[in-house]
């Protein structure tokens, strides 16, 4: 019975390493009690070591039908003897986030043909945590890009004319890659 647990959480919500334990459903909300398969292991050098203590987390990993499906996950604090006391790392949550790394692409992705109420409509999820959810990921997405852009040595300015009258657009061109 538990690979169907492991099944559910890794092709449905893409998370690895968990099973679910338990499931519970309030009324606009499904909370998913997963617990890790591996053991304790240290986030910086990876040696196993004993648990310190544990604080659980809710985190948001998706919806269905207008229900927010959250999973709860004991967090542990592990104590390596290389290391010190170290927060294990949850590889499926942006650090300090409380939604799921998929849950923050899918709301992207969305957002792109709906507006924010629409889709706050649509998943039961508050207008103000999609605008912030999106607004993470755009920002994100923006510093991989600039990252990737070279440096630009010799820049070509020029102005072309959009529509009859005086609405123009200013293009900015690389000069040596025409890019």
């Amino acid at each position: 019975m538990p690979h169907l647990h492991i099944d559910i959480m890794t092709k449905l919500f893409k998370i690895q390493g968990f099973f679910a334990k338990n499931i519970k459903k309030n009324k606009n909300k499904v909370v998913i009690e997963i617990e890790k398969i591996e053991q304790n292991v240290c986030p910086v050098c990876w040696n196993i070591g004993k648990k310190y203590d544990s604080k659980y987390r809710e985190i948001l990993i998706g919806y269905l039908l207008g229900n927010k499906i959250y999973a709860k996950v004991k967090v542990n604090r592990i104590k390596c003897d290389n290391c010190g006391i170290k927060t294990e790392k949850l590889d499926f949550v942006e650090r300090n986030k409380r939604y799921s790394k998929e849950l923050g692409k899918e709301i992207t992705r969305y957002t792109k043909h709906l507006s924010n109420q629409s889709l706050s409509e649509l998943t039961g999820i508050s207008n103000t945590t999609i605008y912030r959810i999106d607004k993470s990921q755009l920002s994100k997405r923006y510093e991989e890009h600039i990252s990737k852009i070279d440096e630009v040595y010799n820049m070509c300015i020029d102005e072309v004319s959009i529509k009859k009258g005086h609405k123009y657009l200013t293009v900015f061109t690389d000069y040596d890659t025409s890019k």
